[in-house]
């Protein structure tokens, strides 16, 4: 997952998965609903208007730091 890219629901919990080195996602054994969503987007021009947010981290890495901080909390 590279930085400003979009990242499907499903890439975001197999890198949480890799990361945690858990979890049992079941894809696929519930029906999707109409109008689900499959792909996560940031509103990054938003957030840059709004909050003087610019995006820094791609997600993998940025996951990687919160599970890490969350680690280290514990």
């Amino acid at each position: 997952m590279r930085l400003n890219r979009p990242a499907s629901i499903r890439q975001v919990i197999k890198a949480i998965q890799r990361l945690t080195r858990g979890g049992d996602a079941r894809f696929g054994e519930v029906a999707y609903g109409p109008g689900e969503n499959m792909v996560l987007y940031a509103g990054v021009p938003e957030a840059k208007a709004m909050l003087g947010w610019d995006p820094r981290v791609p997600l993998e890495a940025g996951l990687e730091r919160t599970t890490q901080w969350i680690r280290d909390a514990s």
